[in-house]
């Protein structure tokens, strides 16, 4: 399955729970601002907890499935895509999910 990122939305980057342990070889933690709700919108998806996701800030990315997938919104509310959910996004260029 891809996914296909058509718009970016506003300070979108990928993230996971971050590097523990390697900050003496010069590597920093990093990962998601939002440890719980990465946590919890994988659990939604049946994901393990550190699967990568998409963070944003105020506007989410609009993105594009080639296989009918199940995604989730965690964190803060967004307009038009329910939050703490799980929810069925169509694929084969369908259209935004």
């Amino acid at each position: 399955m891809e996914m296909r990122i058509v718009r970016a939305g506003m300070m979108a980057t990928v993230q996971d729970l971050g590097r523990r342990g390697w900050r003496h070889m010069g590597v920093p933690t990093s990962g998601a601002m939002d440890t719980v709700a990465l946590r919890v919108a994988n659990a939604l998806v049946g994901n393990p907890e550190n699967t990568a996701a998409i963070e944003f800030a105020l506007v989410g990315p609009e993105v594009e499935f080639s296989a009918d997938t199940c995604v989730a919104l965690g964190g803060a509310a967004c307009e038009g895509f329910p939050t703490w959910q799980p929810r069925r996004a169509s694929g084969c260029g369908s259209g935004p999910a």
